[in-house]
């Protein structure tokens, strides 16, 4: 479970800034669907989802590529070879628009929960070397600190971090780690079992684009094939859509076989021919079953058409269910670049249902998006609602609706209104519409 992500010196983030998924004290609203309590003991709540809105390039799905980020270099920094000593330089961007900044290390850190411990990690890195990196725990609500890292000297918690033991020297410096990788990755590499937990926390937590399902086509293909619950729960979801059944074949195998006849299997035929075989990985494709109509209008079988042919919102969904599936079923976090696109605003707003309704492993969904007919007080709260803004000095700020003050934000306040009215600021400025106008047509 995700609690809070702190980012600085990234991207568009200049100043740190911090994402926070903390319940508000001051709104109760939504309490019973949009919050949970992450531990029997805990003396806070979480919120199941959050949104994040802003203008084009104000550093939205920066946010998402900083989490990224940190998540792709906490597994790889030891065994990928993008981050092998002398081959490439670490692929961290920091805020390019200030001298201060420029050669100075971006700052990561991320506190969550696992097997009900909370941990706070973090890192600062430049493009050669991981400059600092830190880990501590919290058991019965009291923080430790497990270790602490300037370069390559360490302090270690020699009680509760024993795996740290034959990584360190008498001089407390890291052993078998490399200046560009992180202590916690070499400690998971050798089975240590408080960083193997870190490390397995950050697998587990996926981020996806809600533009292209390339990255997550062929896991949900797999996972279909795989799966029987799955695959039942799918089918499940896809039939309120009107799909009555989906097919996997493999790609040599384009005939689709039905008990009248063979005018539906000539079809497909013909489909299959016109359509340009995939270069895709996965060694078998989605078929879609629709009903085949004769002349007399009346059933007459069923005619398999490739995925290619449905709508690019049906394809997004379809391939949305894997990681819907995996963040649901194993309550973990799940965080989608543009939601929206491609899906019905209706079909969105189920989505995030999902998540806030009868959500018992209190999986968390986090997102960015344009669609403003979701920012109603039905749908979610003030401390659920998240605005990137740029500054004048192209410095992204991360803000929460939960910061206006009451009169910006009333509780029966219409948020889609007041957003659009720029009270909230987060909208794009286009200057003087009428000036627009001329330069397009010409006048």
């Amino acid at each position: 479970m995700l609690i809070e992500f702190t980012v600085g010196n990234y991207l568009s983030f200049k100043d740190k800034v911090t994402f926070s998924m903390v319940k508000s004290e001051s709104d109760d609203s939504l309490k019973e669907i949009c919050t949970f309590e992450p531990k029997p003991d805990s003396k806070f709540s979480l919120l199941k989802t959050a949104a994040v809105y802003g203008a084009n390039s104000s550093g939205k799905s920066n946010l998402v590529n900083a989490l990224d980020f940190m998540r792709k270099f906490v597994m790889y920094s030891v065994s990928s070879p993008s981050y092998s000593s002398g081959e490439r330089d670490i692929a961290t961007t920091p805020f390019f628009f200030s001298a201060s900044t420029v050669k100075m290390p971006s700052f990561f850190e991320i506190i969550f929960i696992e097997k009900n411990t909370r941990y706070r990690y973090g890192f600062e890195v430049d493009n050669t070397k991981v400059k600092s990196e830190w880990l501590f725990w919290s058991q019965a609500n009291r923080e430790t600190m497990l270790f602490e890292r300037e370069e390559q000297a360490v302090e270690y918690n020699k009680r509760s971090f024993k795996e740290a033991n034959d990584f360190v020297t008498p001089e407390n410096t890291v052993k078998k780690t490399r200046p560009e990788s992180l202590f916690v990755s070499v400690l998971e590499q050798f089975d240590g079992p408080v960083s193997s937990e870190v490390v397995r926390w950050f697998e587990d937590f996926y981020i996806i684009s809600g533009i292209s399902d390339i990255q997550y086509r062929y896991f949900t293909v797999r996972l279909f094939d795989a799966n029987p619950d799955f695959r039942k729960w799918a089918l499940k979801i896809l039939s309120k859509f009107d799909i009555s059944n989906v097919k996997l074949k493999e790609k040599e195998s384009i005939v689709s076989k039905n008990s009248h006849g063979n005018k539906a299997d000539r079809v497909s035929e013909s489909i299959s021919e016109y359509l340009e075989r995939p270069k895709a990985a996965a060694k078998k494709q989605v078929y879609f079953s629709h009903t085949f109509y004769g002349n007399d209008s009346k059933p007459a079988g069923e005619i398999d058409f490739p995925m290619q042919f449905e709508s690019a919102g049906t394809q997004k969904l379809f391939y949305f269910l894997g990681p819907l599936y995996q963040a649901l079923n194993n309550g973990k976090t799940l965080i989608v670049d543009e939601l929206d696109s491609r899906f019905h605003p209706l079909l969105t707003t189920l989505i995030i249902e999902f998540f806030s309704n009868k959500n018992n492993k209190n999986a968390q969904l986090i997102f960015t998006s344009h669609d403003t007919s979701l920012l109603k007080k039905e749908i979610f709260r003030r401390d659920q609602i998240w605005f990137t803004e740029k500054d004048k000095f192209n410095s992204t700020q991360l803000y929460s609706l939960d910061e206006y003050k009451e009169y910006y934000a009333r509780k029966d306040a219409s948020f889609a209104k007041d957003y659009l009215n720029g009270k909230y600021g987060a909208v794009p400025v286009f200057g003087n519409k009428d000036e627009l106008l001329e330069i397009i047509y010409g006048k």
